[in-house]
């Protein structure tokens, strides 16, 4: 069953809570820059997300969750 953006949202910001989006980014060996070309947003959004000095929201923040939960699978194969 395919998931509504709200339920991407709230995943996406508790995987940056929690600080696993960086994680996981890490663990793939990209940086913020390279993350940020993927989804459409600048580098220091990226930062802000990670950092928790800004909630992500936006086209670009679904962008990211999508990409991190790709990413995840790819690093715990």
């Amino acid at each position: 069953m395919p998931r509504t953006i709200a339920e991407e949202m709230h995943t996406l910001r508790a995987m940056t809570r929690s600080g696993e989006a960086r994680r996981i980014r890490v663990a793939a060996g990209l940086s913020q820059a390279d993350i940020a070309r993927s989804v459409s947003a600048d580098p220091s959004t990226i930062g802000r997300w990670e950092n928790g000095t800004r909630v992500p929201r936006g086209s670009s923040a679904v962008a990211y969750g999508r990409l991190l939960v790709r990413l995840n699978k790819t690093v715990a194969a």
